[in-house]
């Protein structure tokens, strides 16, 4: 009995530190970049046969979104991740998603089905894609905030983080200022205005 009550307690403490760095793992991963510093070089094609580089993106603020579709965190970030792309997407915010499936099908398939109309690029099987290697990505989702000058704003922004990093920082694209608008967003939330 005492034995089982042994193995009990070392599978909790296994199960707490795995979820520890899953939600601290960004900082103890490994990442190949970090923030204040310069993004890492991106030339690829992107899903649809189109040349993609993060000099196209000069000026924006942009979103790195590594993901996959077998992986349910990464899931459950797309409707806050779509709600930031309608609402700041003409005013600069851009997202590039890195799938890191092995079947570019299944990545068009998946997109399409969930209406996420930012480009996509296709970075292979689970952590042993190019970009994903480059970046030193070890866990997803991993989402990283590059600033206009294509410096790393942020190597956590996900959730409730990008909800806040988002509004920060558009304004370093659009040079507005946030005000709120009463009765046309709900409380809280910030409208871009140039007065």
């Amino acid at each position: 009995m005492r034995k089982i009550g042994i193995i009990r307690a070392l599978e909790v403490a296994s199960l707490i530190l795995f979820l520890a760095v899953l939600s601290f793992g960004q900082r103890t991963a490994g990442l190949k970049v970090e923030k204040g510093g310069k993004a890492k070089p991106v030339t690829a094609e992107d899903s649809q046969g189109k040349k993609l580089t993060l000099d196209q993106y000069k000026g924006k603020l942009v979103l790195l979104d590594f993901w996959a579709t077998w992986c349910p965190p990464c899931i459950e970030e797309i409707p806050t991740v779509k709600q930031l792309y309608k609402k700041y997407h003409k005013q600069g915010f851009e997202i590039i998603g890195f799938a890191l499936d092995q079947d570019g099908e299944t990545v068009t398939d998946f997109v399409e089905e969930h209406k996420m109309p930012w480009r996509q690029v296709l970075d292979g099987a689970r952590y042993e894609g190019k970009f994903s290697d480059n970046y030193g990505v070890r866990f997803i989702p991993t989402m990283i905030l590059l600033g206009p000058d294509g410096k790393v704003l942020d190597t956590q922004a996900r959730g409730a983080r990008l909800k806040t990093l988002v509004p920060e920082h558009i304004k370093s694209v659009t040079n507005k200022r946030p005000v709120v608008i009463s009765g046309h967003d709900s409380p809280g939330e910030k409208q871009e205005s140039n007065e």
